[in-house]
């Protein structure tokens, strides 16, 4: 698999020994000083990636960075047909592509590296969520961007467990931060897990102004 799900930390004491016959129970022992017992790993801190963007009356670019706000994680260039991802800065390699439907709002073609395209969909003809294929997971189940009132993004398996967590930030010159609930993600499935959060951060926003004008 090429991610583990956080694990679980529990209280809980083990279980007493049955002692021999004849012996008293090992917790009947009057050493003075308990054994040691090695404590539990503590937990990871969640992986967490800043989304800043370039450009103030049109969106030119996401520059999306580690937990310190400083260390480039990844660099989209932003075009009304197509996002172009590179790995790192602006200058780091082309790791994947998004293209958009002018007559298909509702879907997008994704390209992960040099493998095939990759289809990314509404689930419904009136829904907001999208269903896509990570091929890095090594499963065949499809993967789902859900996004909910107020542009909340989360990204879930085929077993319904939450992988990211997307939350939008008031910024203008922030879209928000991405929240990885896994551990021990590959590189590979991390790459196809960012091009598929920017494909559908940018439907979003496209979105949103298009109701706007509408509106307006």
């Amino acid at each position: 698999m090429a991610y583990q799900q956080q694990p679980q930390q529990y209280g809980g004491q083990p279980p007493l020994q049955q002692a021999p016959h004849g012996q008293p129970p090992p917790y009947a022992s009057h050493a003075t000083s308990a054994p040691a017992v090695a404590a539990p790993p503590p937990p990871q801190p969640p992986l967490e990636f800043h989304v800043f963007v370039d450009g103030t009356l049109r969106r030119k670019a996401l520059r999306i960075l580690h937990a310190d706000k400083i260390t480039p994680a990844y660099f989209v260039e932003l075009s009304r047909k197509q996002l172009v991802v590179h790995r790192g800065n602006e200058s780091g390699p082309v790791i994947g592509r998004v293209g958009y439907h002018t007559f298909s709002p509702g879907k997008m073609d994704l390209v992960f590296g040099s493998q095939p395209e990759v289809e990314m969909k509404r689930v419904g003809l009136f829904s907001k969520n999208y269903s896509v294929a990570l091929p890095a997971a090594g499963s065949p189940a499809p993967f789902a961007w859900h996004v909910s009132l107020g542009g909340h993004i989360s990204l879930m398996d085929g077993a319904g467990a939450t992988l990211a967590d997307f939350s939008r930030s008031m910024k203008p010159s922030k879209d928000g931060v991405l929240t990885m609930g896994v551990f021990g993600v590959q590189q590979e499935f991390m790459d196809q897990i960012i091009i598929s959060f920017v494909a559908v951060e940018e439907m979003v926003i496209r979105t949103a102004a298009a109701a706007g004008a509408a509106a307006a």
